[in-house]
């Protein structure tokens, strides 16, 4: 059987003309030049014309004369099969393209952190506009919070979900406010009472340090969170993950402050202290993105973001 490859294409791709392959088809589908003409809505002669073009710049009979019409050699079917694909895939790049200039179609690198990944914030916003728009892929990376800044800056990450002050050089959006909650040993948590405490409470205690001592997220929140209280927070073992850090306290090797959403991480021998509702302890979650966005999906994706987060 022929390949399409082995046509002779002459005079390199100029048989690849759209105009070209359409009348071509809808002379093989008619059957008759006549009726084709009729249907395109231009005179039989110059459809003739251009079918002895085609067939000259393809180097091969594609249609045969008959009394009472045309019909395809099987070079012709071959080519006929081989238009439509290329009709096809040509219609399909060019909405694509369309989709991708609208931000509609593409692929963005979103950037978490273990806590950001587990807050129903994110899980929810991240689904919503999934939802919206399907043809955007989206891909996460897990980080600490100075691994995903320098990963921001360095234009390797889209956005990212972070428990973070403001950096320098980037857009932030306040997504929500979350109050602190103090995970401690179960020791402790029968000296101090189930009920809310004063993070005063906590001056003897030794603190877990869950990531690098970047000065971004839950590291800083803890020492914000301490000064004001008149103590400069005593640091203990470090712990590269969430879950080792609760691990942790739950060894009696400290305690650990978390946003509230995150006493969902069950873990023997931890117990979950809320702080006094006077104290205003919280931080907050932002969505963290590059000044200007890398591209029409992402500033989709900034705009949903924003809009969701001001929505009550």
């Amino acid at each position: 059987m022929m390949d399409f490859g082995d046509i002779d294409t002459g005079a390199g791709m100029d048989w690849l003309d759209h105009h070209l392959l359409t009348q071509f088809l809808v002379v093989a589908e008619e059957g008759q030049v006549s009726r084709a003409a009729a249907r395109l809505g231009i005179e039989q002669p110059p459809l003739s014309r251009a079918l002895q073009k085609l067939e000259t710049r393809v180097g091969a009979r594609l249609l045969a004369r008959r009394p009472r019409g045309v019909e395809l050699t099987e070079a012709g079917r071959l080519f006929r099969d081989g238009a439509l694909r290329l009709l096809a895939d040509a219609d399909r790049l060019a909405e694509t393209t369309r989709q991708t200039a609208r931000g509609e179609r593409g692929r963005l690198v979103i950037g978490v952190t273990a806590t950001s990944a587990l807050h129903t914030a994110v899980q929810d916003r991240l689904g919503r506009f999934r939802a919206c728009y399907p043809d955007i892929a989206l891909t996460l990376q897990e980080g600490q919070s100075a691994q995903l800044v320098d990963a921001l800056r360095g234009a390797m990450l889209d956005a990212a979900f972070l428990w973070t002050p403001p950096a320098d050089g980037l857009s932030t959006c306040e997504m929500t406010s979350e109050p602190l909650v103090a995970a401690v040993p179960e020791a402790v948590a029968q000296r101090l009472g189930t009920g809310p405490i004063r993070i005063a409470a906590l001056a003897d205690a030794t603190f877990i340090v869950y990531g690098r001592r970047d000065g971004f997220g839950l590291f800083a929140a803890t020492i914000a969170a301490c000064h004001l209280a008149g103590f400069s927070p005593r640091f203990g073992a470090e712990a590269a993950r969430l879950s080792a850090a609760v691990a942790m306290v739950g060894l009696g090797l400290g305690v650990v402050l978390l946003p509230q959403t995150l006493r969902m991480i069950a873990h023997p021998g931890v117990v979950y202290l809320p702080f006094a509702p006077e104290e205003g302890l919280t931080t907050e979650l932002r969505l963290v993105m590059p000044l200007q966005p890398g591209g029409e999906a992402a500033a989709k994706f900034r705009r949903f973001i924003m809009a969701a987060a001001a929505s009550p």
